[in-house]
């Protein structure tokens, strides 16, 4: 009898995994080396995700899962599309080693917490988070626009943003 709850697979030749509608879904350990493509939508019983490890994954998308809460990117070098809408209950979004991402526009209102380390690539951040409390952005060598509207903001850490012409953290409200 196929589990449900958890997914364990080895598929080395996947290219495109979308999973939908999956609300018992807990877990998703997948050995998938050859993945470009991952659409996780609807799985409302996955509370953390941490994708790491796809070295040529190109785009992710997770919308609609509601219970998640933590969200792990890493170390994915190819990595250039990042969809995360729908997302209610993110609090901790951590994107560590994905130095292909050049923008990130729609972030989740609810995030607490959030983490660039080593996005190389990334060169605009505009974003209205009235929750979050913690900012990390170091290695981001082509920075260049960091606008950010988030009043409870407590604290900022920007590190190695060699281009960075832009910063404006205004509370908009």
């Amino acid at each position: 009898m196929f589990d449900t709850v958890n997914v364990n697979a080895s598929l080395p030749n996947l290219v495109d995994l979308t999973i939908t509608c999956c609300p018992a879904l807990k877990r998703l350990p997948l050995d998938a080396t050859s993945l470009e493509r991952l659409d996780l939508s609807e799985c409302d019983g996955l509370m953390n995700f941490e994708c790491e490890g796809y070295p040529t994954l190109q785009r992710l998308s997770v919308v609609g899962c509601s219970a998640l809460t933590k969200l792990d990117l890493l170390n994915l070098p190819r990595l250039k599309e990042f969809n995360c809408q729908g997302l209610p209950s993110l609090q901790h979004l951590n994107l560590d080693q994905c130095i292909a991402l050049t923008t990130l526009s729609t972030l989740p209102t609810s995030l607490r917490k959030l983490s660039f380390e080593r996005a190389r690539d990334l060169e605009n951040v505009k974003a209205s988070l009235p929750n979050l409390e913690e900012l990390t952005l170091t290695g981001s060598l082509k920075l260049k626009m960091f606008a950010l509207d988030a009043p409870l903001l407590r604290q900022l850490d920007l590190r190695e943003c060699d281009a960075l012409e832009q910063l404006d953290c205004k509370d908009e409200h």
